[in-house]
């Protein structure tokens, strides 16, 4: 029975990785160009062309793709804090835990934090208008303009992984005993899964502990919870601190040591 437990909780943990995955591509990727974000840059970057010196027109055009953005990212954290919080509250149920709320949504930092990126961007964008700087502005073959979506994807990204982690530890950490759980980091393993995220797979930390990081790219050394690098999608999952070495974690631990030797 433990056994299952453990592997039904790594589950919602990928279910979780797979969502995130999801989210990312609504943004906009290299895989997903149809994405929101990249779709109004696009519009945006096309109504700029040749108008850069009409200072009204640029100004009605910066509003509209940051009322899209806007839209886009605080709807997008919605739906990733209650990722995380779904992840959390079946996971607790699988272990016969409490489900008892975190508290209020934490999505007003991520939310700020996000648009903050956009705003300090679009304020680039006209300063550059002012000058009459289109070539800044939209770039050409050899420069990526100011205007580019790429920093605020990435941005975003961020921001997404950590309101869907932040639901997912929060509720935990309220729920669970200390002394008889721990958190292990699950990544989603395919070709675009990071070194670090390789590495930190099937690793535990303490429920208010930090996970050692090994690989690259990563924030930091030492973590409290995923993202732990730009386009994170690696979650955590409920596990007795008894199963913390069992059968099931060595092969999770060999799956991500095999996918490092096959690069």
């Amino acid at each position: 029975m433990s056994e299952r437990e453990h592997e039904r909780s790594v589950q919602l943990a990928l279910r979780t990785d797979a969502e995130l995955g999801k989210l990312f591509s609504r943004l906009g990727t290299r895989q997903a160009p149809r994405g929101r974000v990249l779709t109004a840059y696009r519009q945006a970057r096309r109504a700029l062309k040749g108008n850069v010196a009409d200072i009204p027109v640029v100004r009605g055009i910066l509003q509209e793709l940051r009322t899209t953005l806007a839209d886009v990212a605080y709807n997008s954290l919605v739906v990733a804090e209650r990722i995380g919080t779904q992840q959390a509250t079946k996971t607790l149920q699988l272990y016969d835990l409490p489900t008892m709320p975190a508290g209020m949504t934490q999505i007003t930092e991520p939310y700020d934090a996000w648009m903050s990126t956009i705003d300090g961007q679009l304020a680039g964008v006209l300063a550059l208008a002012a000058a009459e700087n289109e070539e800044a502005i939209l770039g050409d073959d050899a420069r990526v303009g100011v205007l580019s979506p790429a920093p605020i994807v990435r941005e975003g990204a961020r921001w997404l992984a950590f309101a869907t982690l932040v639901g997912v530890t929060s509720m935990m950490e309220r729920n669970a005993p200390r002394d008889a759980y721990v958190r292990q980091a699950v990544a989603a393993i395919d070709e675009r899964t990071t070194d670090c995220c390789l590495r930190v797979h099937g690793t535990t930390a303490t429920l208010r502990g930090k996970f050692q990081l090994a690989g690259t790219p990563r924030f930091a050394d030492r973590m409290h919870a995923p993202p732990f690098h730009w386009y994170c999608r690696t979650s955590v999952a409920l596990v007795r601190a008894a199963d913390a070495d069992d059968d099931l974690t060595r092969r999770m631990v060999d799956a991500a040591g095999a996918e490092l030797d096959a690069r």
